[in-house]
């Protein structure tokens, strides 16, 4: 039976070896086994919690979402991940997904906006940038008239889009 007993400090992107040996068994024969560990930065969508010592990347629950890059030194304990909005479907993690109708400049942002038109759906496979097909922009509130998203030109004709 072994037993180990070992304090590991955290250091930003450290990799550290350790060897575990046993007692004695035979006369100058010990088992040696070498331990490997990599600690690695926290990413987004994770919080930085000490306990005992110990510090843990923990990602966001369901429900709970956070888009900060978390500083290994300076927000332990500091960050806490944050409630679901109103305007999204699903959050977990780095992951925000909006209801349809709501637009957001980028996956890495929570400055949510209502669409003004039926064009915005995020959660749809075929959108681009969270725009239905032929809409482009801010709030997909434009058409592709140049074809530089959708390979086609569109243009505007009673509050839709037409090839």
């Amino acid at each position: 039976m072994f037993e180990l007993n070992f304090q590991s400090f955290y250091k930003e992107s450290q990799n550290q070896t350790i060897s575990i040996i046993s007692n004695q068994f035979e006369q100058n024969v010990f088992l040696s086994i070498p331990l490997s560990l990599h600690q690695g930065n926290c990413i987004i969508g994770e919080i930085i919690q000490e306990s005992n010592k110990f510090i843990a990347c923990n990602q966001c629950v369901e429900g709970r979402y956070l888009l900060k890059i978390p500083d290994m030194q300076k927000d332990i304990n500091n960050l806490h991940c944050i409630s679901c909005p109103e305007q999204a479907k699903v959050c977990k993690g780095s992951e925000l997904i909006l209801k349809d109708g709501y637009w957001s400049k980028s996956n890495l942002t929570d400055q949510i906006n209502t669409c003004i038109l039926e064009s915005c759906f995020f959660d749809n496979p075929q959108s681009k940038q969270g725009c239905i097909t032929g809409y482009i922009g801010p709030l997909c509130n434009s058409c592709d008239s140049k074809k530089n998203v959708w390979g086609e030109q569109y243009g505007l004709k009673d509050q839709k889009f037409y090839p």
